[in-house]
């Protein structure tokens, strides 16, 4: 079989399955298929997205930087990269890149959730203070 074999509908299932075991916690499950769905379509962003969100899940900071890093500057990339810095504590360049995100994809969930995590970024920044707070 060859990638090109693989029709949209495939490739949007083998997607939804990735982030289906993100949401479980299946991280090392996650990152295999998204590993798959970047070899089958290496220009879309759900490939290093689900593989960011996985190494998220697993509590890896810089490895979910790393599967960004080379990712097209799309919004939703953008605002999940400035999400894993304030979890990193890279405060100013994360605020940064949120605040361009809420100001250039203004309406779109993209911005909704950088703006919520600029409200929060402090709680987000040491998930350990987040939870004595609540």
């Amino acid at each position: 079989m060859n990638v090109e074999d693989f029709d949209s509908e495939t490739v949007k299932m083998l997607a939804e399955l990735g982030f289906i075991a993100v949401s479980y916690g299946l991280a090392e499950h996650a990152d295999s298929i998204f590993k798959a769905f970047q070899v089958m379509r290496p220009d879309q962003e759900a490939g290093p997205l689900g593989r960011s969100l996985a190494a998220m899940t697993r509590g890896n900071v810089d490895e979910a930087l790393a599967c960004l890093e080379n990712a097209p500057p799309t919004d939703t990339i953008q605002t999940y990269r400035g999400l894993a810095l304030l979890r990193k504590g890279e405060i100013d360049t994360a605020c940064e890149i949120l605040s361009e995100v809420c100001e250039m994809a203004a309406g779109t969930p993209c911005a909704e959730i950088a703006a919520q995590a600029l409200s929060s970024r402090d709680e987000l920044a040491n998930p350990v203070s987040a939870m004595m707070v609540r």
